[in-house]
């Protein structure tokens, strides 16, 4: 979306987050296709772009009271790589951050955050992204 729909759009929600080419078409390929893969190199901005992919998916989430996760190899790595991205970007949408069970919950909805390194920790979850 241009900066200038942004400015007319009434219902644009801001998070401050303006994606770089590459993160672009990552969006892009999530949006037209029902599987991604994202091959980019260190620094690239992948858990940023996945972030406010998710976020824009919990917002766009018809669902009542939708549920989307990120899971990052180890639980250790989700809370470093990821936990400041996600409480800083949802933090314009009124975000309120639980760090003990890393999750954020915003407009009704709900992102947490977890390490594939903890099978039964994913066990019986429900998620809609």
């Amino acid at each position: 979306m241009s900066e200038q729909e942004s400015k007319t759009d009434e219902n644009t929600i801001e998070t401050g987050y303006t994606p770089r080419e590459p993160q672009k078409e990552i969006h892009r390929a999530v949006k037209e296709n029902r599987w991604t893969v994202a091959v980019a190199h260190r620094r690239m901005g992948k858990t940023v772009a996945a972030i406010n992919q998710l976020i824009h998916s919990a917002l766009k989430c018809e669902k009542k009271s939708p549920q989307f996760a990120y899971i990052a190899p180890t639980y250790g790595q989700a809370k470093r790589i990821a936990w400041n991205y996600l409480v800083d970007y949802t933090r314009p949408l009124g975000g309120t951050a639980n760090v003990s069970e890393l999750r954020v919950d915003f407009m009704g909805r709900r992102i947490s955050l977890y390490g594939a390194d903890a099978p039964d920790a994913l066990r019986g979850i429900y998620v809609d992204g």
